[in-house]
């Protein structure tokens, strides 16, 4: 259950940064930023993580940005952002 919600988060983040940065390349990239920072401050204040969980955390959050960003969550691509 953990790795699915990191999955969801990651495309979480591209959802909600899509619409302001109009962008899906700079939407991946700031998920992308989002997700490594978010792991690592993770890993050093809470150290009941692993490096290996981290790792795959990190891997499962840029999964869901990935999924998100080349639009292969739906049969439509980008519709609503394209302008």
């Amino acid at each position: 259950m953990d790795k699915i919600a990191h999955i969801i988060g990651g495309f979480a983040i591209v959802y909600v940064t899509i619409p302001i940065l109009k962008s899906r390349l700079t939407a991946f990239g700031t998920a992308c930023f989002a997700i490594i920072i978010w792991e690592i401050m993770e890993f050093f204040l809470l150290p009941i993580f692993t490096y290996r969980d981290t790792i795959l955390d990190m891997i499962c959050g840029l999964i869901g940005a990935f999924i998100w960003v080349t639009g292969h969550w739906s049969g439509e691509r980008w519709h609503l952002y394209r302008r």
